[in-house]
C-alpha cells in the first residue's frame, strides 16, 4: 500500500494537487491511501482566522464534499504511526520552515523506520531555507538523508537542499500538471468559454487593483474575482464560496486570468489560457521555475511593470504547441520517477 502524506488545508491547490498525485497513481496501476493528519490545521486560530471561517463556511463545505467524493483517505489521525507502508511526501509546501517543527517533522517521515520506504515527491521549502530553521536544521538534515527517493518541486530548491545531503535530488513537476486537461474535465461541470477576466490573487495592493481594473475596461471584459470582498470597480461576479470543481471550472471558462499564485498559474496552463502573473513578495520562485521551463517568463509582471502595459491584448499570444512539447518531456520525467517510487511497492 502507498500512503501519501501532504498538506490538507482548503485551498485550492493544495487540495488539488493531492487529487492529482493520487489521480495518477492509481493510473501506473497503485492503490494509495491520503494519511488524513491535519495537526498543524488545529493550533487556534487568531480573530481573523475565526472571521474567516464564518466568511468561507460554505467554501469550506464544498471542499469537504469534494474530498469526500474524490479521495480515498484514512480516518482523521492525531499521530502518525509506521504500519509498513511505502510513504511518499508531498507536494506543495511541506518542508516550509513557517510550519511549527513539531508538527513539520512528520512531513520528513521521522516516524518512518525503514529509510527504503521514505520518498518525497514534489516536496516544496516555498521561497525560504532549510536553515531558516536554525535552531532544528541539524535534525531537518538527518532527515533528509534517510529518504530512499527524494524530489522537489523548483528547480530552485534543488540546490537549496543538495547542500546537506549527497543524494540525488531529482527536480519534478507539480502532481497537477501530470494530469491532463481531459483528466480534470472529468470533475468539473461541461463549460463554455464566456468574455470574462479570470482574477486570483492572495493579496494585492490598491495600486494593483487599480491597474487590473484599468487593463480589463480596456479591454471591454468584466472581471470575476475569487475574493470575498468588492475589490474592482470593473466586477461582474465575486467568487468567494467556490468549491475545487467550481473553481477549476471558472478558470477553464475564462477568456483571460490574471493570477499571482502558483496553482492558478499551472491551471491557466493547463487550460491553454492566455494569463499574466503579477509578482509579490514571497512564493515568487515555485512561479519563475515552472514559467521558465516552460519558456514563457515573458508572462510575469513586476507591480511596477504593470503600469507599462498598455492593455492586455498588446501581450504576444502564448505559442501552447511550444509549451505543451517542452510539458511533455517534464511530465515524462516526473512519472518515471513516481513509478521508481511505486515499483518499491511490488
Amino acid at each position: 500500500m502507498i500512503k501519501i502524506l501532504t498538506l490538507l488545508g482548503n485551498n485550492y491547490g493544495g487540495c488539488l494537487q493531492a487529487y492529482a498525485l493520487q489521480h495518477k497513481i492509481k493510473e501506473l496501476g497503485h492503490n494509495s491511501t491520503i494519511v488524513n493528519y491535519t495537526e498543524y490545521l488545529n493550533k487556534k486560530p487568531s480573530m481573523k482566522g475565526r472571521i474567516k471561517r464564518v466568511v468561507y463556511y460554505r467554501r469550506n463545505q464544498k471542499f469537504e464534499q469534494f474530498r469526500k467524493e474524490n479521495f480515498s483517505m484514512s480516518s482523521p489521525v492525531e499521530f502518525l504511526e509506521d504500519d509498513g507502508s511505502v510513504y511518499i511526501v508531498g507536494s506543495d509546501q511541506v518542508w516550509n520552515p513557517a510550519i511549527a517543527f513539531p508538527v513539520r517533522k512528520h512531513f520528513y517521515l521521522d516516524f518512518v523506520k525503514d529509510a527504503s520506504r521514505k520518498n518525497a515527491y514534489a516536496a516544496s521549502v516555498g521561497d525560504m531555507k532549510l536553515d531558516n530553521d536554525e535552531e532544528n536544521v541539524t535534525e531537518i538534515v538527518k532527515y533528509i538523508n534517510d529518504f530512499h527517493y527524494l524530489s522537489v518541486r523548483e528547480k530552485s530548491s534543488v540546490g537549496l537542499i543538495q547542500k546537506y545531503t549527497d543524494k540525488k535530488i531529482s527536480n519534478v513537476l507539480d502532481p497537477t500538471l501530470l494530469l491532463s486537461n481531459e483528466d480534470w474535465e472529468k470533475v468539473i461541470p461541461k463549460v463554455d468559454i464566456k468574455p470574462y477576466v479570470f482574477v486570483y490573487t492572495l493579496g494585492l495592493n490598491s495600486n494593483d487593483i487599480q491597474l487590473i481594473d484599468q487593463l480589463c475596461q480596456k479591454k471591454q471584459m468584466k472581471i470575476r474575482d475569487v475574493f470575498y470582498k468588492k475589490r474592482f470597480r470593473y466586477l461582474d461576479k465575486k467568487l468567494n464560496h467556490l468549491g475545487p470543481s467550481e473553481w477549476l471550472a471558472a478558470i477553464a471558462s475564462s477568456s483571460f486570468v490574471i493570477t499571482n499564485s502558483f496553482h492558478g498559474t499551472v491551471f491557466s496552463i493547463i487550460n491553454h489560457k492566455e494569463f499574466l502573473v503579477i509578482t509579490r513578495n514571497s512564493m515568487n520562485n515555485r512561479i519563475y521555475d515552472l514559467l521558465e521551463s516552460l519558456g514563457i517568463t515573458g508572462r510575469i509582471f513586476h507591480s511596477d511593470e504593470l503600469q507599462s502595459l498598455d492593455s492586455l491584448d498588446s501581450l504576444p499570444k502564448i505559442d501552447y504547441k511550444k509549451v505543451d512539447q517542452k510539458l511533455h518531456t517534464l511530465i515524462q520525467n516526473s512519472v518515471d520517477f513516481l513509478n521508481e517510487i511505486l515499483n518499491l511497492d511490488k
